[in-house]
C-alpha cells in the first residue's frame, strides 16, 4: 500500500482507538510506503484514558517526507511561496489543550527518512515573498524551520496518564536536518522505552532551527535538561543512553538504547532498505511480545519490506 503525497496524515488515529495494527506483512512481502505525512495521532477521545493502550502496533512501514513536499499554505505561512516538507507524525489538537490523557504505541520496524538532503541551504526549493522577487530573510526561513518535530514522542500530558508503556524500538530514524525526533521524552517516568534504534543526523549538526540533539527537553528524575540547544547534547543512541540513566533502568533493567546504534545506514533510494554492514546487529530481540511479525528471532532494524512506488 502506497500513501503517495500525502499533505495531512497517511491515516489518523484517535486517542480512544484500540486493537490498531498499522503496517505491512513480513511474511506477504507487502508494506506500507508514506511518500509525505505518515500516520498522525488525534486528540479525539483522550478526555479519558485508553483502555487497551498496547494493543495499537505500528510496524514495517516508511515514512519519507523528503520526496513530496507541500506548499507553505499548508502551515498557514501564505506569506511564503515555496515548498516545505510534511511533519511525519502529525499530533492533532495536543497544542490547543495539552491536558489530555496521553496516547501510547508500540512503534516498531519503522524507517524514517526526513529532513531534505543534507547538502541544501535551506531545505526547500527557493523561497520567495509574496511580491515573487524578494528572498525570504535567513532567519524567517529558520523561524519556519521551528515548526514540529519527527513526531515520535509520547502524545499527551505527562499529568494524565493512561495504562501501558509507549514503546519505540528498533526503527531506524534519519534525520536528515537535525530537527528533534520528540519535543520531550520521559525517561524519568516509565511510561515511555526506546531501544534498538538506529539514529543517524545529528552528530556534528544543527538544524535550521538551532538544535542540535534529538529531543529538546530530556526529562530525568534529577530535573529537566534542555539536550536540544544546550551542551552536553543528547545527539545519538550512546549520549541518549547515559543522559536517561539511571531514570530508565528503575523500571527498564537494560536501560534506554542498550541495544541502539549510531551510524549511517546508507539506505538504497529504490527499496528504501539500509545497505550498511552491521546495520541489524544487535537489534533487540521482540520475538516474545506477540506483536505481528515477531514470531522468531531475527535481528532487523526498520521496515522490513522493500519499497514499492
Amino acid at each position: 500500500m502506497v500513501f503517495d503525497h500525502i499533505w495531512d496524515d497517511a491515516w489518523q488515529h484517535d486517542a480512544a482507538s484500540t486493537n490498531v495494527n498499522f503496517g505491512g506483512g513480513v511474511r506477504t512481502g507487502l508494506g506500507v510506503f508514506c511518500y509525505g505525512a505518515g500516520p498522525s495521532v488525534d486528540d479525539s477521545g483522550s478526555s479519558s484514558p485508553n483502555p487497551a493502550p498496547e494493543s495499537n502496533v505500528f510496524h514495517d512501514f516508511v515514512v519519507d517526507t523528503t520526496v513530496r513536499r507541500v506548499f507553505w499554505s499548508r502551515w498557514g505561512r501564505t506569506d511564503i511561496i515555496g515548498e516545505v516538507e510534511s511533519i511525519p507524525f502529525n499530533a492533532h489538537g495536543l497544542s490547543a489543550n495539552p491536558a489530555k490523557y496521553d496516547v501510547k504505541r508500540q512503534l516498531y520496524n519503522v524507517t524514517v527518512v526526513t529532513g531534505g538532503r543534507v547538502s541544501d541551504s535551506v531545505h526547500m526549493s527557493p523561497v520567495y515573498s509574496v511580491d515573487g522577487l524578494r528572498i525570504v530573510s535567513e532567519a524567517a526561513k529558520q523561524a519556519c524551520a521551528k515548526y514540529g518535530d519527527v513526531g515520535l514522542g509520547l502524545f499527551g500530558s505527562p499529568e494524565n496518564l493512561s495504562a501501558g508503556v509507549h514503546r519505540v524500538l528498533n526503527n531506524i530514524i534519519w534525520v536528515k536536518d537535525s530537527r528533534p525526533v520528540a519535543r520531550d521524552l520521559y525517561p524519568d517516568a516509565g511510561r515511555e522505552i526506546w531501544d534498538g534504534n538506529l539514529l543517524w543526523g545529528w552528530t556534528g549538526r544543527t538544524s535550521q532551527s538551532g538544535y542540535r540533539g534529538l529531543v529538546v527537553f530530556l526529562h530525568r528524575a534529577s530535573g529537566v535538561n534542555r539536550t536540544g540547544t544546550a551542551a552536553p547534547y543528547v545527539n545519538s543512541a550512546a549520549t541518549l543512553r547515559s543522559a536517561a540513566a539511571p531514570s530508565s533502568t528503575s523500571y527498564y533493567a537494560p536501560g534506554w538504547e542498550a541495544n541502539g546504534v549510531t551510524m549511517d545506514p546508507d539506505v538504497d533510494e529504490a527499496t528504501l532498505l539500509p545497505r550498511a554492514p552491521g546495520v541489524h546487529a544487535g537489534a533487540l530481540d521482540l520475538s516474545g511480545t506477540g506483536w505481528p511479525g515477531t514470531e522468531g528471532y531475527v535481528p532487523q532494524r526498520g521496515c522490513r519490506v522493500p519499497a514499492i512506488g
